[in-house]
């Protein structure tokens, strides 16, 4: 009986090496390993890439509100530091000023402090004052923050001026050269280095 032998014949040049085709599984071409390596690996990049934590830090401002400060003592080393301020309702609707507070940093130099309204439009009775100690930053070690007991702003409207007065309680003197909130400003201005907020959450500037 004779035996029939199968003779593979020689394929095109290039082909060798090329897999063969099975059932359901689609040929790949010489070089796609590579590419498709290349493709996944791209793939998996941008998914890191992706998934890379984003910095945790504050939402930015709302909007609602605008500071303005100008600078009542020109000094940089007497015993007192004196911010003007006052606020305007960047929004479209009544703003509850009971809601809103502002602050001013500054650096103790290592001294405690006291703070007095001088005058205010709106009425000194009608405000709430501390110093708030905070750990140190670039040009801030605390704060004036500024509270409204009540009252309401209407759109495009603003508080009028608030005069504060700000010393040390052994009425040496202030230097003031490195606050982080001081300016140069002798008339109301926007100020992005005096933060206002809104129920709590960031309206207005940026913190140190």
């Amino acid at each position: 009986m004779a035996v029939q032998r199968q003779v593979r014949r020689p394929g095109p040049p290039g082909q060798a090496g090329r897999q063969r085709d099975e059932p359901g599984r689609p040929l790949r071409r010489h070089g796609e390993p590579h590419r498709l390596g290349l493709a996944l690996g791209l793939a998996v990049g941008v998914e890191v890439l992706l998934a890379e934590p984003q910095p945790v830090g504050l939402p930015p401002p709302s909007g609602k509100i605008r500071l303005q400060y100008k600078n009542n003592s020109p000094a940089t080393n007497d015993q007192e530091i004196k911010p003007g301020l006052q606020v305007v309702n960047a929004g479209t609707s009544a703003l509850a000023l009971s809601s809103v507070t502002l602050r001013y940093y500054f650096t103790r130099d290592g001294g405690s402090y006291s703070i007095w309204c001088d005058w205010a439009q709106v009425g000194c009775g009608n405000l709430t004052t501390r110093v708030v100690n905070v750990p140190a930053v670039s040009g801030a070690d605390a704060y004036i923050e500024v509270g409204f007991t009540g009252g309401s702003l209407a759109p495009g409207a603003n508080t009028g001026e608030i005069q504060l007065r700000v010393s040390r309680t052994d009425w040496q003197p202030v230097s003031e050269t490195n606050d982080y909130s001081r300016g140069a400003a002798t008339a109301y201005t926007d100020a992005m280095t005096v933060p206002g907020y809104v129920g709590g959450s960031l309206a207005w500037g940026t913190q140190p």
